[in-house]
């Protein structure tokens, strides 16, 4: 049962974030259980595992990732493929030279020289998108996906998806201190574009489907994502990109109970906890709990564009929230503004009548720098 809780709490640690600090009552020394990202995605040739332990839950600061362990894969006739440790617990491997295809196992062996390994399996690789399709209505815009499988071998699907916005500050900001000349210039806005950001952000929920029990393999209208009707996130323009692989009735079972188990669990009490398992054990002791499942895919993806003019009757969305108001905007002599010109960042510049500037108006940071706190990219998206 304690084992159990562990479990739990993980998962609804990673999959809905913030969450009120709580510590279930158990030993410390049964802590520590490895924890496997693996879910492999070779589309683009390449591979990240990431491998990480179970801490308790208020221990933000302390370091979880498993670091300095041997990670590789391997077919049964004895081709293997290594990973490299990139950054701390992150593992990445080329799958340029080498082409997975089935009877694949994954093998961990960690510093202090514990094995684990997976269940085999084999490469799955999706069909494609037909289309993804948006609605609007007074509650706000709603994404579905269309596929199918015209062998009627896929039967399982998992979706994800990245959502990019553009937004902008609330001040245009018109000057910028010139280090060389020493003075305020006029700021060039396509290349020192301070004003207009895009931010991304990737899905976080589980999203499934299940065609096994269909005459044909095919889903249609499947709802894969919403934005209310206020958020600022279609102020301008908007992007979705769906990804989607194909799964087995193992994986499709293993995603289907943590879906279950995020979407039912409001709170810990509310259901009753379960024993979620993966497909990776420890070979010195299979009753050790391990976190995480080994799958290797390829998969598809399309995206869709929504731009606000797209939207009749719709009124401006708002911007990005930022705690910033136009009440904001303050004055200040030049004099003051060249004793620490990188202070504060320029709105306007002032002129007297006779063309000399005179000082320059500013506000908070966050008002004027649009990726301020990492809240975007100033940086335009190559498919923008």
């Amino acid at each position: 049962m304690r084992t159990r809780w562990i479990y739990i709490m993980f998962l609804l640690l990673i999959l809905t974030g913030c969450l009120k600090p709580y510590e279930p009552d158990i030993e410390t020394e049964e802590l520590g259980y490895l924890v496997v990202e693996s879910v492999l995605d070779v589309s683009d040739g390449k591979g990240q595992i990431v491998l990480s332990r179970t801490k308790k839950l208020d221990a933000v600061n302390q370091e979880t990732r498993e670091t300095n362990a041997r990670v590789w894969i391997e077919d049964i006739p004895g081709n293997r493929l290594d990973f490299d440790e990139d950054t701390s617990g992150v593992y990445l491997a080329d799958f340029s030279t080498y082409e997975p295809t089935e009877n694949l196992t994954l093998h961990i062996l960690t510093s202090d020289n514990h094995r684990y390994h997976s269940d085999t399996v084999d490469v799955l690789t999706s069909p494609p998108i037909d289309s993804i399709t948006w609605q609007a209505d007074d509650g706000g815009i709603t994404f579905y996906v269309n596929t199918h499988d015209p062998t009627h071998s896929t039967n399982f699907y998992r979706w994800e998806f990245i959502e990019t916005a553009e937004y902008n500050s609330l001040f245009l900001s018109k000057g910028i201190y010139d280090e060389e000349l020493g003075e305020v210039v006029q700021r060039d806005q396509e290349t020192q574009n301070i004003y207009l950001c895009w931010a991304e952000q990737q899905s976080r929920k589980v999203i499934l489907g299940n065609t096994s029990t269909f005459t044909e393999d095919i889903i249609v209208g499947k709802e894969v994502s919403s934005i209310p009707a206020d958020s600022w996130k279609h102020r301008f323009r908007y992007s979705l990109l769906v990804r989607q692989y194909a799964l087995t009735a193992a994986e499709y079972d293993y995603w289907y109970n943590i879906q279950q188990t995020n979407e039912n669990t409001g709170s810990i009490f509310e259901t009753q906890p379960a024993n979620i398992p993966g497909n990776i054990m420890a070979e010195s002791d299979p009753e050790e709990l391990v976190l995480g499942y080994f799958s290797i895919s390829r998969t598809t993806e399309k995206r869709v564009f929504v731009n606000q003019q797209e939207l009749p009757g719709w009124k401006r969305a708002y911007n990005i929230p930022t705690g910033c108001d136009e009440d904001d905007e303050t004055f200040v002599d030049i004099n003051t503004f060249y004793e620490d010109p990188y202070q504060q960042e320029i709105i306007e510049i002032v002129y007297d009548l006779t063309g000399t500037i005179i000082g320059i108006t500013t506000a908070n940071r966050e008002c004027i720098v649009c990726s301020y706190a990492d809240r975007g990219t100033h940086i335009k998206p190559e498919y923008w």
